[in-house]
């Protein structure tokens, strides 16, 4: 999860090198990238992943975009919810701007090559510990794109080759309309139970 922000530049950046930098060519290929990244794919979790991760962060090159710190917070909204943590959290989160504390030791600055984001974090955010908390639970998260593969299969359903000249609006619609059928179908057959507290033990793992 961590990634995703990143990584979107790279295509963008390939494109423009192939074009020769002539804007006029390959700026219309970025605004398809960008339309489809804003609509779908950036999300307040990708840029929270992004702002915390310390090999993204501590890079020479790295600056903060509006949008980026606008999504960071609003997840730290979203994820703490209580205020009072909330300010601890972001005034903590000063000295993991500028390298404070552990976050400048030596061994610190070179453990993102060797650990990973969430080992990093567990072993120098100690003197940190909400921050700590909130930045592992982020950075622990994987990606999967399992349902977009759903979702291109019910699109290679809609569009073959005797059936190729719907426009892109109607085949989004078909694919939507038959994933919502398909859910549909599913949704009776599911098995349920009336579950009473207190027949449970309060240790079972699916409440906690």
């Amino acid at each position: 999860m961590e990634y995703m922000y990143s990584e979107i530049d790279r295509p963008k950046e390939k494109i423009k090198d192939a074009f020769q930098s002539a804007e006029v060519s390959y700026k219309s290929l970025w605004y398809i990238i960008d339309a489809r990244w804003d609509k779908q794919f950036f999300r307040p979790l990708h840029a929270a992943g992004y702002y915390l991760n310390p090999q993204i962060h501590y890079s020479p090159n790295f600056k903060v975009e509006y949008d980026v710190k606008k999504k960071f917070y609003n997840y730290l909204d979203i994820l703490v919810r209580d205020s009072t943590l909330i300010i601890i959290i972001n005034n903590q989160l000063e000295n993991f701007k500028s390298k404070a504390k552990s976050f400048g030791r030596d061994v610190a600055k070179n453990a993102p090559k060797t650990k990973t984001l969430s080992q990093w974090w567990d072993s120098y955010g100690d003197e940190h510990p909400e921050l700590q908390k909130y930045a592992i639970r982020i950075l622990s998260l994987t990606c999967s794109s399992s349902r977009c593969e759903y979702n291109w299969s019910v699109f290679e359903t809609v569009h073959t080759k005797w059936i190729n000249c719907l426009k892109t609006s109607t085949i989004n619609d078909v694919v939507f309309v038959m994933t919502n059928l398909r859910l549909a179908r599913k949704k009776p057959s599911r098995n349920t139970a009336d579950y009473n507290f207190k027949d449970l033990d309060s240790d079972e793992e699916w409440i906690v």
